[in-house]
């Protein structure tokens, strides 16, 4: 069976002041994600059309 996950960190906002690990914890838990067999799609900082885009990619490899 394929396990698919699909993260994203985002730290820079427009409304409110910018995250400190967002970027760093995507790249922690898509690397234990992987040790476990995952597929990972994996994004940072991106803005609402590319998550979008990213939430399409993800639901065509369930």
């Amino acid at each position: 069976m394929i396990k698919n996950a699909l993260i994203i960190g985002n730290a820079d906002y427009e409304a409110m002041r910018k995250l400190k690990n967002p970027v760093n914890d995507v790249e922690d838990i898509g690397c234990i994600l992987r040790k476990f067999n995952f597929e990972v799609i994996q994004a940072q900082n991106v803005n609402i059309e590319e998550m979008d885009r990213l939430v399409s990619e993800y639901k065509d490899i369930l």
